[in-house]
């Protein structure tokens, strides 16, 4: 390779003296010199995982579509059957992590797979929806944070019934404390996720502890195995072939913060071991986090109809105010509400260096800008930036009556698309393919051709609207805002972007 084809992540090439941690080799053959310091490792990328998914608060927010379309069924079965079904897509993109670890993550891998040709356009869309899943998934859980800390509050007895509009302001002054974060050091914020993941492991440990002693305290009877494990109540307006599955979008989405190691490849030593390592391990640790979780509080719903009713729109949270009572419900909640503001910034920073590969690589305007990374902190600010002004317009559709539902799944069917590319390019990928450190060997084939049968399944489901008998203010518009954004970076690629995109596909596949 020519060095003068190296290309840097900005103008201002950040450069540190210990070429141990800079593993400078690893990122030299991708094209690009190192521009950021390797503070991360396999603990730090499961910590940050842990950091930015919040397990129990998130599964608090988001367990309504397991009872309002499953009951029992869809709070027990409703995630184990998820977690095995996704398994295979999580190995598979640890694969292509191992094989190529470089920021870009799918749309360099999407590039490196695609017919030469076509390589450079598939490079182009591919990014473009990564930048719309990345938007879409921040503003999500930005959501989910601030509808947690408005719903810790109302239980302090204050006489507050937030609006819609009220919540979404709230999450984007979350996105604006997250923002912050962003100044401190790489390796002061691996401290951070750290020891906010251990706070989540305290949390964890009360809630499982808590619930059921104070369950058999009180004299209450434990639901039995056969009634939580065996009993499907429908409380939606669909059919049962629609509703079973939509049990499963709770999981999918708490669940998706396992593929965020790959997008800080450059940040990570050892990369091509590290990283999927913290993929396969995060997401593990997360889906038996959500079994423990959703399976002892179905054991301790002596009656779903009265969970399933419930107009807060949070029926495990208020599963906890009838055991705990309102106050030290409260209580609970907000003493790790600051853990869970703080620990959501981990997406911000794992996303920023996404957008700043991609403009590294032209895809994005303002490329001298985006791809710069600070000297001080290794983290490129303008990119945060960007990710932040994306999230707010994103939250304006927190406004409507089903605005959380909206923003739930938008960013699901996002992210699974965007996944999907590089993983059925590998199909046909032939020698284009090269199996990197961690391989799956001759199962790889399999492995993937399973994971774009159960996207592509998911993907389907995710356009349904959340009610059979939806009108316009309750239609889901997430499929059609993805279609567009598919449909326009095809347009700007074929009239501006083959043009000005300066991705090189041929050192791609050298």
């Amino acid at each position: 390779m020519n060095t003068n084809d190296i290309k840097k992540l900005s103008t201002r090439d950040t450069t540190v003296s210990d070429t141990t941690a800079l593993e400078t080799g690893v990122v030299l053959p991708f094209g690009y010199t190192q521009s950021y310091r390797r503070v991360l490792r396999t603990l730090g990328n499961v910590c940050l995982v842990i950091s930015l998914t919040s397990p129990l608060p998130a599964i608090m927010v988001t367990a309504f579509y397991q009872i309002t379309y499953g009951g029992y069924f869809g709070l027990t079965w409703g995630w184990i059957i998820p977690s095995i079904l996704y398994l295979p897509q999580t190995l598979a993109v640890a694969e292509l992590s191992s094989s190529m670890p470089v920021n870009g993550a799918f749309y360099w891998w999407a590039a490196a797979l695609a017919p030469p040709r076509l390589s450079r356009g598939f490079a182009f869309v591919t990014g473009w929806l990564a930048m719309s899943s990345i938007v879409t998934t921040l503003a999500s859980f930005s959501y989910a944070a601030a509808s947690t800390f408005v719903y810790g509050i109302t239980l302090t007895g204050v006489s507050w019934e937030p609006s819609n509009a009220q919540i979404m302001l709230i999450a984007m002054s979350v996105l604006v404390l997250w923002s912050s974060l962003m100044f401190l050091r790489l390796e002061s914020i691996n401290v951070v996720y750290i020891i906010v993941a251990i706070s989540y492991l305290v949390q964890l440990l009360v809630f499982t502890i808590g619930l059921p002693a104070t369950h058999a305290a009180q004299g209450r009877a434990f639901t039995s195995s056969e009634i939580v494990f065996g009993t499907i109540t429908n409380y939606s307006d669909w059919m049962p072939a629609v509703s079973i599955p939509m049990t499963w979008f709770c999981a999918a989405w708490v669940n998706s913060g396992w593929v965020v190691p790959a997008f800080v490849a450059e940040e990570t030593a050892d990369s091509e071991t590290s990283v999927p390592r913290a993929i396969i391990r995060s997401y593990i640790l997360t889906a038996l986090i959500g079994v423990l979780l959703c399976v002892m509080c179905a054991y301790c719903i002596p009656d779903m109809d009265i969970i399933a009713m419930d107009q807060t729109g949070f029926p495990l949270m208020q599963l906890l105010v009838e055991h705990w009572g309102a106050r030290i419900t409260s209580i609970f909640i907000l003493a790790f509400t600051p853990f869970g503001l703080v620990g959501g910034s981990a997406m911000l920073l794992t996303y920023a260096s996404q957008i700043a590969a991609f403009a590294r690589d032209g895809g994005l305007p303002f490329e001298k800008y985006l791809s710069h990374v600070n000297e001080r902190t290794s983290i490129p600010h303008y990119a945060v930036g960007f990710e932040i002004i994306g999230a707010a317009i994103l939250l304006l559709f927190s406004l409507s009556p089903s605005g959380s539902e909206v923003v739930y799944s938008l960013a699901v069917l996002a992210a699974v698309i965007t996944w999907a590319i590089p993983v059925a390019l590998r199909l046909g990928a032939g020698d284009r393919w090269r199996p990197g450190q961690f391989n799956l060997g001759r199962w790889s084939v399999l492995v993937h051709a399973f994971t774009i049968a159960s996207q592509i399944y998911l993907i389907v489901m995710e356009a349904f609207p959340p009610r059979a008998a939806f009108d316009a203010s309750s239609f889901n518009y997430n499929w059609v805002l993805t279609v567009a954004v598919i449909l326009i970076s095809l347009g700007y690629y074929y009239f501006i972007g083959c043009h000005i995109y300066s991705f090189d596909a041929e050192r791609v596949r050298t």
